[in-house]
């Protein structure tokens, strides 16, 4: 028989002192959990993960939901890159069209809250002006001089100007 300054553990079953062992004040005074805290934290944690695995889910899905509304707009519905025409949705983005982008986000705490700021305004029926899908590759290379799709297309419409412009003389 145990004195009443141990326990015996359900969880891990050994025999400990009461002090490792969470009270439990509406039993009273002297009463303790069945389980010492370290068997209580093992129960709680492994709970924790679970529920964590499925809110970590549920949030992706909820994000992806909310690109795919904000992009479908900003795409006029054709989901796809406006410079280049790319259409794989894992590499489509939202682009600042006159720049800032960089400042935006950081005001805004992450990019998927840039996202979700956008999303709101469109489900109110407000529409933000000023961006534009394009993917990774040309919105990365027009924050670094310009995307070569459009450097092309500018030089080709130059140079089409100018032809017509001495056929014409």
């Amino acid at each position: 028989m145990m004195d009443k300054t141990h326990k015996l553990c359900r969880g891990c079953n050994r025999t400990l002192s009461i002090d490792q062992f969470y009270p439990v004040r509406s039993r009273g005074p002297d009463a303790v959990r069945p389980k010492c805290s370290a068997c209580c934290v093992k129960v709680v944690m492994a709970s924790r993960s679970k529920r964590m695995d499925a809110y970590n889910m549920w949030q992706r899905n909820q994000h992806q939901k909310i690109k795919l509304n904000v992009l479908t707009h900003y795409s006029n519905g054709l989901l796809e890159c406006a410079c280049c025409g790319e259409r794989e949705y894992a590499f489509l983005t939202l682009d600042h069209i006159h720049g800032g982008g960089n400042k935006h986000r950081k005001a805004m705490g992450s990019f998927f809250n840039v996202y979700r700021q956008l999303y709101k305004e469109l489900c109110k029926g407000v529409r933000p002006e000023g961006f534009r899908v394009l993917c990774l590759n040309c919105n990365f290379a027009e924050g670094r001089g310009g995307c070569p799709h459009r450097l092309k297309r500018e030089a080709m419409l130059q140079i089409n100007l100018l032809v017509n412009s001495t056929l014409v003389e």
